[in-house]
């Protein structure tokens, strides 16, 4: 008997056309995924939680797909609240802190005093701590608790004081703030650019005071530093508060009759430090 091959039945063709592999992902989807992490500087779980409250799933891998595709990478280098805008908005209520030296002049050689420069970063107010050749623990938070009386007499805000890693300020130092309910905000090591407003203070106080001073003891420098301080905050124009003094009355300063009134030159430190105002 003639047997009979039974031919293969043919599959019918998709009509979908569908590829092999995973789907690709809906434009949409990407697009909010880029945007989440654009705007927060979440991690994978975290969009995938924002993704799962819009009503739609997706997996840790697709994120990161998307992400990488993107360009921006597995750990996201452009986070939104940088360094500028924790300094801008809380700027009204933070003050920064760092060591500053200069040496003075002995028989035996040079010696380093050191003292601590406070600025308010709002107003660029600054306030400027005594000097000492020994600065432990001890001094230190001596002089946190003269920069906290300062404060309460003038009645300044503060909420935040930025340090570096200094050893020099110890727990102490950090601890009279935090008895007040001033929280201590400590930047990176060897990141002197997150100390920017202090570290431009220092450097004006260098270059437009002490450097024109030999000092030889503790009392000249404090000395030096007290009509610094002064004279940067009610004398010193600055770029940031409109060309005039940190501190002033408010408002645009009365304009003076150059033709009616005689001017007269105030100056400081032996002539050294000068500035303009109506005669008496």
């Amino acid at each position: 008997m003639r047997s009979i091959e039974e031919t293969p039945e043919k599959r019918p063709k998709s009509k979908t056309g569908n590829k092999p592999g995973r789907p690709q992902i809906d434009e949409s989807l990407s697009e909010t995924i880029i945007r989440i992490r654009k705007e927060t500087g979440w991690g994978y779980t975290k969009i995938i939680q924002a993704m799962l409250r819009l009503g739609h799933t997706v997996s840790r891998q697709t994120v990161k797909n998307v992400l990488v595709e993107a360009g921006l990478g597995p750990q996201p280098q452009d986070h939104p609240d940088t360094c500028s805008d924790f300094l801008k908005r809380d700027a009204d209520t933070l003050w920064q802190c760092d060591f500053a030296c200069k040496r003075k002049w002995t028989l035996t050689g040079m010696v380093d005093l050191y003292f601590l420069v406070f600025i308010h970063v709002g107003t660029r107010r600054i306030w400027v701590s005594p000097c000492t050749a020994n600065p432990n623990a001890d001094w230190t938070t001596q002089q946190a608790c003269n920069f906290q009386m300062r404060l309460q007499e003038e009645i300044l805000p503060r909420e935040i004081v930025q340090r570096d890693q200094d050893t020099k300020y110890g727990a102490p130092f950090d601890e009279v703030f935090r008895s007040t309910g001033c929280k201590i905000k400590k930047t990176c090591p060897r990141s002197p650019n997150l100390q920017a407003f202090v570290e431009r203070v220092i450097q004006t106080l260098k270059h437009e005071v002490l450097n024109a001073f030999c000092v030889i003891s503790e009392r000249h420098l404090d000395h030096i530093l007290h009509v610094a301080q002064d004279w940067y905050n009610h004398r010193r124009g600055h770029t940031e508060r409109d060309h005039l003094p940190p501190v002033r009355d408010g408002g645009e300063p009365p304009a003076v009759d150059l033709a009616k009134h005689r001017l007269e030159c105030y100056s400081e430190l032996g002539g050294h430090l000068k500035s303009y105002r109506r005669a008496a």
